[in-house]
């Protein structure tokens, strides 16, 4: 049986031992320095049944390009962990280097559903990509006020909790939010 190969893009000082950990910079424990907007990266298609990008695409150029190589370099059925920024924080705005914001809506496109794929019209404006997940899990993650409003659970677009409706509203309710895709190939 083959060993479950597991990748950590965009690491910094977050070392998980198991994975092989990548960044840009030379932190200790790093295995592989790699600038996550040069592609494609040094990786053989189908390689990967985990893929963790914690607070590293609010950091990139492309994402839609970096989420497209995660695609390509992962097993159909792998899990991709994305962690991220909420729009309306001052995590998303207190740090210089992030030039991307996230919402709950943030990665819709990529699901089968709404996913344009090559062959529609290019005329449309439509974003178009030749890769789709499933999207398993979003959550928001709450800051220490956001922890005083209950998430109960609510049927609304893109939306799944009460608390999470208020950080449209309100800033500093939410500082970020977590993803979990599942690759289909």
């Amino acid at each position: 049986m083959s060993e479950e190969k597991k990748l950590n893009l965009g690491c910094g000082q977050d070392y998980r031992k198991g994975y092989i950990n990548i960044d840009k910079i030379k932190f200790p424990k790093i295995d592989k320095i790699v600038n996550l907007d040069n592609f494609p990266y040094d990786f053989e298609d189908n390689t990967f049944s985990k893929v963790l990008l914690l607070n590293i695409l609010e950091h990139l150029e492309k994402p839609l390009q970096v989420l497209e190589e995660v695609w390509r370099i992962s097993k159909s059925g792998a899990i991709i962990k994305i962690k991220v920024p909420f729009y309306n924080s001052s995590a998303a705005y207190g740090d210089v280097q992030h030039i991307r914001f996230f919402n709950f809506e943030s990665f819709v496109f990529l699901t089968k559903k709404k996913n344009v794929r090559s062959g529609n019209n290019p005329q449309s404006g439509a974003l178009r990509t030749k890769c789709f997940f499933d999207i398993i899990n979003k959550e928001g993650i709450p800051t220490k006020i956001g922890r005083l409003i209950p998430n109960i659970k609510i049927k609304m677009k893109g939306i799944t909790g009460l608390r999470d409706c208020f950080a449209h509203l309100c800033g500093e309710i939410l500082s970020g939010i977590y993803f979990e895709f599942i690759v289909r190939k």
